[in-house]
C-alpha cells in the first residue's frame, strides 16, 4: 500500500539522517515525504504552497507549508529541524494565520518525526495550544495509522477529522487529569472516593487514602492493560492480498469511522469475493458491517448491515463513504 510504503521510506531517512541535519533538509528528506505519502504532490502548487503568506495587522507572516484543496488552506504546516524538541513558542507563525483564515481548521508542527496536530476545540477560530494528536512517525501503532489516513487527499474530510479530534482531545484532557491526581491527589477528588464508600470525608480520611491513590490507579492499568499490536502489522484476519488499491483506501476510511466506537484493530477487511464484492467486518465474516462493489462494470456501490437487511448506496468515488459514517456507526452497534 502507498502509504504504508511511504510511511517506511521516511522511517529509512531517518534512519540515514545526521545531528548536523538543518531544517531545509528536514523538509526534503522527511516532511514532503509524509506529504506524498498522503497522496499530495508537493510540486503542484495548487494542492501545496510553500513560505504560504497571509496579511496581519499590516505584517506578512509565513507558514513552510499549506495544503490547499480548491486553491484554499486546508491545513497548515510549521517545520522546525529534526532534532529540535518541539515547543509552543515554535507556534507563533501558524497560531496568528490560523486564526487569520478561518476556513482552516487543521495546524501541525513537526520536526519530521513527531507530528503534532492542533485545532480550535477551546475557542472558535484560535488555535489550541495543546494538540489533539501526536505521533512519532518512527513509531506509528494501527491506531495512529487509523488517524493519519485521515489526513490523507483522498480521505480529508473536516467534519470527520473534528469528530476523530474531539474525543481524542476529550481523552487526552481526561488522562492529563488522571495523572494529575495520581500524582497529587486533590482534596475533590479523595472526597469523591470517600463519599463512594460511604466513609467520613474528614482530613485524616482523606490523608490515609492519599499515598493509595497512584499505586490503586497503578493496578488499575495493569490489570486493564489491553495487549499490543507489532508497529506496522495488522490484525492477523485482516487478509489483503488479494484487495485493489481503491479497497484498501475504502477499508481505511471504514476503519477511521468505526475507531469512534471500536478499536481500529477489530476492523478487518476480506479479499474480493466471487460475488465481485470485498467486506468489512468486525473480526470475522459473520460480522459484516459494509460491503464494497468497486470491480463490477456499473455503477460503484456499497451495501451497509442495518440489523434486518444489507442497504445499497451509490458511490463515484471512495471518500463518499464518510457521507454514511452515522450508517456505518449503526451498523457497527448492531454488530457488536
Amino acid at each position: 500500500m502507498e502509504f504504508v510504503a511511504g510511511i517506511e521510506k521516511i522511517k529509512g531517512n531517518i534512519a540515514k539522517t545526521t545531528d548536523k541535519i538543518n531544517e531545509e533538509s528536514t523538509k526534503n528528506s522527511l516532511i514532503l515525504p509524509m506529504l506524498i505519502a498522503w497522496g499530495y504532490d508537493p510540486y503542484d502548487l495548487d494542492e501545496v504552497s510553500y513560505e504560504y503568506t497571509a496579511q496581519i495587522a499590516e505584517k506578512r507572516d509565513k507558514v513552510d507549508f499549506a495544503v490547499l484543496k480548491n486553491k484554499e488552506p486546508i491545513m497548515l504546516v510549521e517545520c522546525k529541524p529534526m532534532h529540535d524538541k518541539l515547543k509552543v513558542t515554535h507556534l507563533s507563525q501558524v497560531y496568528k494565520y490560523f486564526g487569520a483564515v478561518h476556513e482552516c481548521k487543521i495546524a501541525v508542527l513537526t520536526n519530521g518525526i513527531t507530528y503534532k496536530f492542533f485545532t480550535d476545540f477551546m475557542r472558535v477560530n484560535t488555535m489550541d495550544l495543546i494538540p489533539f494528536f501526536e505521533v512519532d512517525i518512527s513509531n506509528v501503532s494501527p491506531e495512529d495509522e487509523v488517524m493519519l489516513r485521515m489526513f490523507g487527499k483522498k480521505s480529508f474530510d473536516n467534519k470527520n477529522i473534528r469528530n476523530a479530534a474531539r474525543t481524542l482531545f476529550r481523552i487526552r484532557r481526561m488522562a492529563d487529569r488522571m495523572k494529575e491526581e495520581k500524582d497529587k491527589p486533590t482534596d475533590e477528588f479523595l472526597g469523591y472516593m470517600l463519599d463512594k464508600w460511604g466513609v467520613s470525608k474528614t482530613d485524616k480520611a482523606k490523608g490515609d487514602i492519599r499515598p493509595l491513590v497512584g499505586k490503586a490507579l497503578d493496578k488499575f492499568c495493569l490489570e486493564n492493560r489491553k495487549p499490543t499490536i507489532p508497529t506496522g502489522s495488522e490484525p492477523s484476519k485482516d487478509s489483503t492480498a488479494t484487495n485493489t488499491e481503491e479497497e484498501l483506501d475504502g477499508y481505511h476510511i471504514v476503519r477511521a469511522i468505526c475507531a469512534k466506537v471500536v478499536s481500529p484493530a477489530s476492523v478487518t477487511i476480506n479479499p474480493t469475493s466471487s460475488s465481485y464484492y470485498c467486506a468489512v467486518q468486525l473480526g470475522k465474516t459473520t460480522k459484516q458491517i459494509i460491503r464494497m462493489y468497486f470491480n463490477k462494470k456499473g455503477q460503484k456501490h456499497v451495501e451497509i448491515w442495518n440489523g434486518d437487511k444489507w442497504m445499497r448506496y451509490d458511490v463515484d468515488s471512495v471518500s463518499d463513504i464518510y457521507k454514511y459514517d452515522a450508517e456505518i456507526l449503526a451498523a457497527v452497534k448492531k454488530r457488536l
